[in-house]
């Protein structure tokens, strides 16, 4: 599975992007715990997103050279205003800075393919019920 999601990953240049007019966002998509707290209050015990603190969390560069700016992680590619993919900083130990992206498209089209196998091996691997007093941590 790993080898075939390490495949989506394409590089990215800043002139592809300026000459298929693809503008980047960050902060669209919530996905470290830093990006998560950024944009949620707790509410009744409960996070919630709060939409003034996601509005103020993401930033649409002017420039695409700013994304050398970015902190590593993921951003969003967009295409007419429009999710197109999602995008991923990564810099190494020698400081270079590395882009990748992987087509919205493309990652959709994995997660069905792999959906039904992840079941079916989660399912065949599954304790029975009727075995559950076998194991006291599956005992409410």
């Amino acid at each position: 599975m790993l080898p075939e999601l390490f495949s989506l990953f394409r590089p990215l240049r800043l002139g592809w992007l300026k000459h298929r007019h693809i503008a980047i966002a960050r902060g669209i998509d919530p996905v470290s715990d830093e990006d998560v707290a950024a944009v949620t209050r707790k509410r009744k015990r409960k996070l919630a997103l709060d939409p003034q603190l996601y509005k103020e969390n993401v930033f649409v560069p002017e420039y695409l050279e700013e994304i050398y700016d970015f902190p590593d992680g993921n951003f969003s590619l967009l295409y007419r205003n429009g999710p197109n993919g999602i995008g991923f900083k990564k810099t190494d130990p020698e400081g270079r800075v590395h882009l990748f992206w992987i087509k919205r498209r493309d990652l959709l089209r994995f997660s069905h393919h792999w959906q039904d196998k992840v079941m079916n091996a989660l399912q065949s691997a599954s304790i029975p019920r009727d075995r559950y007093g076998e194991y006291p941590f599956l005992r409410a």
